[in-house]
């Protein structure tokens, strides 16, 4: 919290303030936003300090402050113009307060939201009830057309497939072939 005078000098503020910049009560008192701000920054504020002096009420906006270990800050500076029993402006009164890890967690969520809308927009799924051929397996599209059960998942889902027999099939297949017979017998010779 801190106040100032018409010309911009500070004329009080808390200790928090002090803290804030790393300057003593001594070290603040009668300077102006030039003598404790980098130059970039002053400007702004004085430039705020001007419109409010001048057009008195009330005065909010986010800025950033630079800190007493050099450290740039996101805050939000509440001022208001105070009066004299005259209703003549005679200076400020405003508050810093430092939104910084308010800001880093808006653009964090904002960060997570825009990964999570690509990772969904990436996502393939199947659902509801595909008709299949309880024989051969071959799904009907929506146009009506049987597709083998590979194509269908793999063009609605990001699934692949590789091909393979499993044992049961293969004696199905190739049971009563010699050359099966032959493979099967060796195969369990070697166990």
């Amino acid at each position: 919290m801190f106040y100032k005078d018409v010309e911009g000098r500070y004329l009080g503020f808390n200790n928090a303030f002090e803290k804030f910049f790393g300057k003593t009560r001594e070290q603040l008192v009668g300077k102006t936003v030039y003598d404790i701000n980098p130059s970039d920054l002053a400007q702004k504020y004085h430039k705020m300090d001007i419109e409010l002096i001048s057009d008195g009420g009330l005065q909010q906006y986010e800025s950033q402050v630079k800190t007493a270990n050099g450290e740039l800050r996101d805050v939000i500076f509440s001022k208001a113009a105070f009066l004299d029993n005259k209703e003549t402006v005679r200076g400020l009164i405003g508050t810093i307060l430092d939104i910084t890890e308010r800001k880093k967690s808006e653009q964090d969520r904002e960060r997570m939201i825009t990964e999570l809308k690509k990772a969904l927009a990436e996502i393939k799924t199947l659902s509801g009830l595909l008709p299949i051929c309880s024989h051969c397996k071959k799904i009907r599209d929506d146009k009506g057309y049987w597709n083998q059960i590979e194509g269908y998942i793999q063009k609605h889902s990001d699934a692949e497939f590789s091909h393979g027999m499993c044992p049961e099939c293969s004696d199905e297949l190739y049971g009563k072939e010699d050359w099966y017979i032959e493979m099967k017998n060796e195969e369990n010779q070697n166990k």
